[in-house]
């Protein structure tokens, strides 16, 4: 909320900025000139006015503010305008920043090595994955220059049906994350 983004990259000059777009899966409030994910993050953090010192819960804020659906052509038009400033400043602070894409989905199926099914709610995801997609490609077009991992294709890209954190569309298996780790390793090599 108070759009440290920046600062905190100033104080570690990055060499190399990896974006993950999974949790623009959630809708967005807008309070007080800001915009927030209403993410898991925020559905578990409490918000503390630092001129009052109030503290104030997710349901609040919500209440105080106004919601912007993830669907919605507001939310894109938004999503691309910070898009576009965020890959600016850093290309202007740090003109020889190196991009990594990970282009992550929801997953599709839940399982383990010998079997998966489909989630339930197939629809909303590939809903979800839609707007991914087309998250993905704008990223993209403002940095071509950018390596891109792409796994979603890839035949273990699905969620363990015992995953330590839930199998929720979010989670991929340990073997698929370990998949894309070395994806990235190599892309990286490949940068320098």
């Amino acid at each position: 909320m108070n759009a440290q983004f920046l600062e905190v990259a100033a104080e570690i000059s990055p060499t190399y900025v990896f974006i993950d777009l999974i949790e623009e899966r959630f809708d967005v409030l807008e309070i007080g000139g800001c915009y927030l994910t209403l993410s898991d993050a925020f559905e578990g953090a409490l918000f503390t006015n630092l001129e009052n010192c109030q503290v104030y819960t997710p349901e609040e804020m919500i209440r105080q503010g106004r919601v912007i659906s993830r669907s919605s052509e507001e939310c894109t038009r938004l999503w691309q305008k910070s898009c576009r400033k965020v890959i600016t400043d850093l290309k202007t602070l740090w003109p020889d920043i190196r991009f990594v894409i990970v282009e992550n989905y929801l997953s599709e199926s839940v399982g383990d090595l010998n079997g998966r099914r489909m989630f339930e709610d197939i629809q909303n995801i590939r809903g979800i994955n839609t707007i991914l997609k087309g998250y993905y490609a704008f990223m993209k077009s403002i940095v071509p220059e950018a390596a891109v991992i792409a796994c979603a294709d890839d035949e273990l890209y699905f969620t363990d049906v015992k995953y330590e954190y839930g199998a929720v569309p979010s989670h991929l298996n340990e073997i698929e994350n370990q998949r894309i780790a070395e994806k990235i390793i190599a892309d990286i090599n490949r940068m320098d």
